[in-house]
This record gives structure tokens, sequence and C-alpha cells, in this order.
């Protein structure tokens, strides 16, 4: 006897939560389960560890999840291939990742002159403010 453990299907459309989401291959899913397993890798060891300041703890944690949404769902559905990545979207992970770093690298100088931002961290205070919403976007699911 064979017993099979699918849903039955009453020929209802499926129903996503989430916007598109790209279905990658080769390299490209190599490179998104890399950085998955980092970030993975990176909220046990501050569970476990607390090695960094809550700083800079949030500021790679928001990094990883704008680096992983960018990579995962594409900026447009329509004409966009969903089994490859971007360039624009690629630079825009790297980029969300390359921000987050910036508190950790500068911890110092901005918790001393804190009050009094200089020029560098309103931009790139500009910069995370325009990807957040962006990536926030591409999340939902299209109307």
């Amino acid at each position: 006897m064979r017993i099979e453990a699918s849903a039955p299907d009453h020929g209802l459309p499926e129903v996503s939560e989430h916007g598109i989401t790209r279905r990658l291959g080769g390299w490209a899913l190599a490179l998104f389960s890399t950085l998955a397993l980092a970030f993975s890798t990176y909220q046990l060891v501050v569970a476990a560890f607390h090695p960094f300041s809550s700083l800079v703890t949030r500021a790679l944690h928001v990094g990883f999840l704008l680096a992983l949404t960018f990579l995962l769902y594409p900026s447009f559905k329509s004409g966009a291939k969903l089994t490859k990545l971007g360039a624009g979207d690629t630079a825009l992970a790297l980029g969300a990742f390359a921000l987050s770093t910036y508190q950790w690298i500068f911890e110092g100088a901005l918790v001393q002159r804190a009050g009094e931002p200089t020029v560098a961290p309103r931009w790139v205070v500009a910069s995370v403010d325009v990807r957040a919403p962006r990536a926030g976007r591409r999340v939902r699911k299209p109307a």
C-alpha cells in the first residue's frame, strides 16, 4: 500500500504571501546559500558569545537581511529572468551589506562624536534609508 503525503488540489490558485521570488540555480544559488548560511552562523555566534556591541550587531543583521532580500526578490516582475541575478540587484545587495559594516569599522569614532554627525554618516544613513523601504516593497505581495 502506498501513502501519498500531498495535499489535495481543489483547483484553487496557489496563494503566496510574498512577492515574486527568483528560482535560482548554479552559482547564484551557491552565492545565496552561502550568504544565508553565513547569516545563520552569525546569528548563532552573536546569541552565544556577544562579540559585538548592540549597535554593530543590529547593523550587520540589517545588512544581511537587505542583501538576502535584494538577491531573492527581483526589482521588476515583468521581463525579469527569475533564474538569474541582475547586475543592479547584486550591486544593491553588496552595497547594503557593505554599508552595514560601516558601523563596525567606525564604531569608536561614531561613539566619541555621538550627536555630531559628519558628512559620511549622513550619506550612509541616507543610503540605507533609501534601500530598506525598497527591499520591503519587493517582499510584499503585489496588488
